[in-house]
């Protein structure tokens, strides 16, 4: 199977390398075009058996891109791994851990009470416009507004009855 795929990769090849050094005439000129016919394969010639590796080796480069292998670097010697391995040693590295925080009341206390700006739903807005804080309802709107955008209108005019009765002072600000 492998051997027929080869073979037909090396015929397109083959045929489009015989493509390209065909001359198209001018717009002005008519000749005849002749294509090859592929050559048969001879009933009495024996197939090679090549290795992969040994066929691409007998390819022939191609120019749009495939370069020559790239000289690979020599392997370091094994006086260099050793000495290599000596200074590793010689600086004595550790791995150090960050320590862990213990669980503390007071610093859980106090990031609850901090609110998000992401985390907001309308009837949280309503909830801070009951209680007052006109501050965090301003903000769960304005963050509203922004996350739905079907519903400008309403957040919009949420928002200004909430910029009038700040001006007016009616409410504990926070």
């Amino acid at each position: 199977f492998l051997e027929k795929e080869i073979a037909v990769a090396a015929s397109v090849m083959l045929t489009e390398n015989k493509l390209a050094e065909i001359k198209l005439p001018d717009a002005g000129e008519t000749a005849e075009i002749k294509i090859p016919e592929p050559a048969a394969p001879k009933p009495d010639a024996k197939p090679s058996l090549q290795s992969f590796w040994g066929w691409l080796q007998k390819m022939p480069m191609d120019t749009a891109g495939m370069a020559a292998s790239a000289p690979a670097e020599p392997a370091p010697s094994p006086l260099n791994k050793n000495e290599l391995i000596n200074r590793f040693l010689a600086n004595e590295p550790a791995i150090s851990r960050p320590k862990a925080e213990f669980f503390s009341p007071s610093k859980a206390a106090k990031l609850s009470i901090t609110d998000s700006d992401i985390l907001a739903s309308e009837t949280l807005a309503n909830i801070y416009m009951q209680q007052g804080n006109l501050t965090m309802a301003l903000k769960a709107f304005q963050t509203l507004l922004l996350q739905n955008p079907e519903k400008k209108a309403y957040f919009a005019a949420r928002i200004k009855e909430i910029g009038n009765l700040m001006e007016s002072g009616n409410a504990k600000n926070k």
